[in-house]
């Protein structure tokens, strides 16, 4: 084991005990409720007064004149429920399930005839038919996420509902469904999944090859899957209580601690020091003997030029096969990525020690070190820790608290890497990624009666993301075992001391071939400047290298083998620091009150207070201007506060034929931005006084608060019980959504104005996205184990894409102007079919048609569909004021979503027409089990270059292409030991069993793009032009492959 995976692993148990002694704790905020009746067992008549305890808990019930009773604020899990009465026998029931949101009905019939000291034990059967279901609703249990399935995550459990795809629920944008945990929202409100703004591009530049956000990077935190109770996925509609979202929630409820103590140890890791991928060795340009370009050749030429030109240039070429071995985690000569992933997961669970039966804690810790891809330096490491109290001071009263903290290298000092192509023979060159995330809360719940209770919950959820170069010897260096903070460029002297003097010092010949004298371009103060008699010597070079200087070639260090258009490097990174922050501090209060027993009445506030902070210095191409830091980068600074506030009051309305689920909600929305003075002068230009009139900033001229904005939501669901095995329902929604923060404050202040001749910014008042949702389904139990769902979706979208004015102001670089727009639809059908858990075996399929449609803007000559304006010309004519109101109408056609909807192929297409997926568990003798989950998709799809047709109107076919089939098999083998109370299992498992080759995209290499569709379309091959199994970002093009993992975990 390495030294510093042996340092992580320390770290990791270090946190673990820091949070149990210092951290908050907390309580499942999201609840369940049972009721039923109770009876005499001979006449059939109803007992008043007879009375319900949920064993294990201070929780029950008395039964009314007709028989009836109700427990609410039931947290989800099983229970054993026991009936008691004078003069009749007791009667309890076992393996009783309770979920969030929804109503557990559970009956019973008492014998008069009493046994004396026994109870009559019925074993509980959870209905396969959900009669109180008013919406889709895809419910996963703490007995398939504990760690039985074999999936690396719990978004790989996600994924086999059939609502989502990577990520995505029917159709819907990344930022468009909410991730909660335990009543708290944890959705990345800045950047979400891999995509930029607007939910469409990608988060990071191309020039550079970094990425700020991965795919699966949706929320701002993660808890271990065997730390969740239970986790629900809305589609569509949902109860007003909810937060406002426009695609889905994903709602998880985590663990609590019992009576008895309970723990467990699960590991698991690949045992092979090696993992393969599709497509072509990432080294395959290196070249060598025989060949007539590549690496080693193109340092071979340099040598042979015998200038000291070529012999510095020759020096840059310092990668070789055995350093891609020893230090990039990845053998060239036959294309397999090195290193293993290993996970560690416990937990423990029990009452407080000392505390008596007040106080239960579960304490959850993940240590996890992967190599997420194959791909050289490719290696990601977190340490996530949670602990969680529930603190009853009397049977009615209780606080529940929680604390929660992961770490991505921040706190126990360690960087992780992503693969970036630009720096594939120069790893020192890559960026390095550190984030930290923290989640806590506090809770109280107040049962005021049987019928009422309240509760009132204050959190903060917040994460950070930093991305840069370390150099924690100061020696003007990142080298690669360094893994402090990171260059923050925080000033000039910063500046000089890693990019140099005032040129690219590096070569003593220009690009002619010319002599460059030292005192014309070397400043002698520089701690890292070049010094007379030092040529070719590294202590006396700068690591980074500026564009902003005058050209002398070989600085910049590209390597042009292979006619790549010098994108790989060989050195000299260009200076890079982002610092992404973005947390909410939220306050809210819920009163529920069972007001009648048919009526459910529930109603709460909220306010959140989010505080979003994004620094970016980065200088691909130099900077501009005459001020530090934009004369020397491309800038882009925010920071804003962001308000919202809720109120929901929702009634479920519950008779013996009829479930009726109505609300509605006020969202209220203050982005914190303000208007300009004048639309058509949005900034002063500042310049240095004559004669040099030199560019200093462009300053905004802004005017008034944009304010608050007050939206109403109603929803309404019902549920019609047609028998035990059949019902109906029927939801309608409306639903409203600003889109994620980057797609706000891009640039806000004008400082990035070096990155091209135009400025690319947000416009500052934006309408939000606007959904809604209409869904029909039926549940059908054809069997007493089978159980068959199927439900029909629309959903009509308006802001979902957006689009642009374009502005010529008075002086200054002309800007563009990006704000939503455009109308979508999506409609499908879903069919989920569930076998419950008998002797043998236990599983679920479900299956998903999806048919998407997006706005695209058509040309048009009328005047009243211009993009583009000029301040000498519109200005006055328009009253200082762009006329926004145009955008409804441009005309537009809609077309189907496919990868080239957005620039981030690999983020577009945001479903497939046909979707396939199951989990199946098979119990074996003697303790043996197998379990599977896979997926079948149909292709993306893609519009061929040559069409030039308009796709009608409901027509997906003419004009539309569509990739391969996708499929994927995972399936592990347990077997069980028992030793008493002591259970172990060890297991293996094997993803990708068929080791099937998935296209996922073709490449979309920056300024290639047509040529590598067309090579895709002719020859199935997604590389491109390049020939790389990856994009321009490091992302892989295909699935992965066949792999091997093998872990044990014991528990008490």
């Amino acid at each position: 084991m390495s030294k510093s995976l042996s340092r992580s692993l320390v770290g990791f148990f270090s946190v673990v005990m820091l949070v149990f002694f210092v951290a908050g704790l907390l309580f499942a905020g999201v609840t369940g409720k049972i009721n039923g009746v109770v009876k005499d067992k001979t006449t059939g008549e109803p007992l008043p007064g007879a009375n319900i305890m949920i064993k294990g808990t201070q929780m029950g019930a008395s039964t009314d004149q007709k028989g009836r009773y109700f427990i609410i604020n039931v947290p989800p899990g099983k229970y054993t429920l026991q009936a008691l009465f004078i003069g009749y026998q007791t009667v309890q029931k076992t393996n009783v399930m309770v979920t969030i949101d929804a109503t557990t009905e559970v009956d019973f019939a008492l014998s008069s005839r009493v046994i004396s000291g026994k109870a009559v034990t019925v074993v509980a059967e959870r209905p396969l038919v959900q009669k109180t279901l008013t919406q889709s609703k895809y419910t996963v249990s703490a007995a398939e996420l504990d760690n039985v399935l074999p999936v690396a995550n719990v978004q790989g459990i996600i994924e086999t509902a059939a609502s989502t795809f990577h990520g995505y629920v029917r159709g819907g944008r990344k930022f468009s469904t909410k991730i909660i945990i335990d009543g708290v929202d944890v959705t990345d409100n800045y950047y979400t999944g891999g995509t930029g703004a607007f939910g469409t591009g990608d988060v990071g530049f191309s020039y550079q090859g970094y990425r700020e956000s991965e795919t699966d990077q949706s929320a701002t935190i993660s808890v271990p899957s065997s730390a969740i109770q239970e986790m629900v996925v809305y589609a569509g509609t949902f109860t007003a209580e909810y937060p406002t979202a426009a695609a889905g929630i994903v709602n998880i409820v985590t663990k609590m601690g019992g009576a008895q103590y309970h723990g467990k140890l699960f590991m698991r890791g690949t045992p092979l020091n090696t993992m393969r991928h599709f497509g072509t060795n990432v080294y395959w340009m290196k070249g060598g003997p025989g060949q007539p370009d590549g690496y080693f050749n193109e340092k071979e030429r340099y040598l042979a030029s015998g200038t000291p030109y070529g012999e510095r240039a020759a020096s840059l070429y310092t990668w070789t096969d055995a350093l891609a071995k020893d230090k990039y985690y990845y053998n060239p000569d036959d294309s397999t990525g090195l290193g293993r992933s290993i996970e560690l997961v416990g937990d423990l669970s029990g009452p407080v020690p000392f505390l008596g039966k007040k106080a239960n804690f579960f304490l959850s810790a993940r240590f996890s070190h992967e190599r997420p891809t194959p791909m050289p330096f490719d290696v990601n490491q977190h340490i996530n820790v949670g602990l969680k109290l529930d603190y009853r001071f009397t049977a009615d009263k209780r606080l529940m608290l929680y604390g929660q903290v992961v770490d991505g290298g921040k706190l126990f000092h360690w960087v992780n890497w992503k693969f970036n192509p630009k720096w594939a023979y120069y790893m020192q060159g890559a960026p390095r990624y550190k984030d930290l995330s923290v989640m806590s809360y506090a809770k109280w719940i107040h049962q005021l009666s049987d019928k009422t209770f309240y509760t009132i919950q204050l959190s903060y959820n917040g994460r950070e993301d930093w991305t840069g170069y370390p150099d924690d010897n100061g020696d003007g260096f990142s080298q690669l075992n360094e893994k402090g903070d990171f260059i923050k460029f925080s000033n000039r002297q910063q500046y000089l001391k890693y990019v140099g003097g005032v040129i690219k010092v590096d070569t003593l010949r220009n690009k002619a071939g010319d002599i460059i004298g030292y005192d014309r371009y070397i400043d002698p103060s520089s701690a890292n400047g070049y010094k007379p008699g030092h040529f070719g010597d590294p202590k006396y070079r700068v690591f980074f290298y500026s564009a902003t200087d005058p050209a002398s070639g070989v600085n910049e260090a590209k390597a042009n083998f292979y006619k790549v258009d010098g994108w790989y490097k060989t050195h000299y990174p260009t200076p890079l620091y982002i610092d992404t922050r973005r947390d909410a501090t939220v306050l809210k209060a819920d009163f529920t009150s069972q007001v009648t027993y048919n009526h459910l009445v529930k109603t709460g506030l909220l306010f959140r207070y989010n505080n979003i902070y994004h620094h970016l210095l980065q200088s691909p191409l130099g900077g501009a201007g005459h001020q530090y830091p934009t004369s020397l980068f491309w800038v882009d600074y925010t920071k804003f506060n962001p308000k919202e506030f809720a109120y929901y009051l929702q009634d479920r309305i519950e008779y013996k034929g009829m479930i009726i689920n109505v609300g509605g909600r006020v969202d209220g929305y203050n982005v914190d931005t303000r208007y300009f003075k004048n639309d058509f002068h949005p900034f002063d230009v500042i310049r240095t006084p004559a004669p040099s009139s030199q560019l200093l900033e462009y300053r905004p001229v802004r005017d008034g608060k944009i304010g608050w904005k007050w939206f109403f939501s109603p929803r309404i669901g019902v549920s019609h019980p047609v028998s035990d095995k059949m019902a109906m329902h029927y939801s309608f929604g409306k639903f409203i959504q600003y889109p994620n923060y980057s797609s706000l404050y891009q640039d806000y202040n004008f400082t990035n104005y070096a990155m091209s001749p135009t400025i690319y910014t947000k416009w500052v008042d934006q309408e939000p996205i606007r959904a809604t949702s209409y869904e029909m389904g039926l549940q059908y139990a054809p069997l007493s184990d089978l159980g068959i769902d199927i439900s029909a979706y629309y959903r009509d979208v308006s802001n979902y894409s957006s689009i642009s004015y374009s502005l010529t102001p008075y002086a200054g670089s002309s800007l563009t102007f990006a704000t939503t727009w455009g109308h979508a639809d999506a409609r499908g059908i879903e069919l989920t079919l569930t076998k419950r858990p008998s002797k043998w075996w236990s599983g679920r399929l479900t299956y998903s048609f999806s048919y998407i449609k997006s706005a695209i803007r058509m040309s048009s000559k009328d005047p009243n569909q211009r993009q583009n304006f000029s301040a000498k010309k519109d200005s006055a004519a328009f009253g200082g004021k762009l006329p926004w109101d145009w955008i409804d109408h441009h005309n537009y056609r809609e077309q189907d979503i496919t990868v080239r909807s957005t620039s981030n192929a690999l983020a577009g297409g945001y479903d497939r027409t046909h979707r396939f997926a199951a989990t199946l568990i098979v119990y074996l003798p003697y303790g043996v089990q197998l379990s599977s989950i896979g997926d079948v998709t149909s292709g993306f799809k893609y519009r061929p270059l040559e069409n030039t047709k308009h796709n009608p109107y409901f027509n997906i076919t003419p004009g539309i292409n569509t990739g391969p089939w996708n499929y994927h098999v995972n399936v592990r083998l347990t077997k069980l030991f028992r030793f008493g109370q002591m259970k172990m299992s060890v297991f293996g498992e094997v993803r990708n069993i068929t080791n099937h080759e998935n296209i996922l995209a073709f490449n979309n290499t920056p300024f290639m793009e047509a040529k590598d569709q067309i090579i895709f379309e002719l020859t199935g091959n997604p590389e491109g032009v390049r020939n790389v199994p990856h994009d321009a970002f490091g992302r892989m093009l295909y699935g992965s492959a066949r792999q091997l993992w093998a872990g044990l975990q014991f528990s008490f």
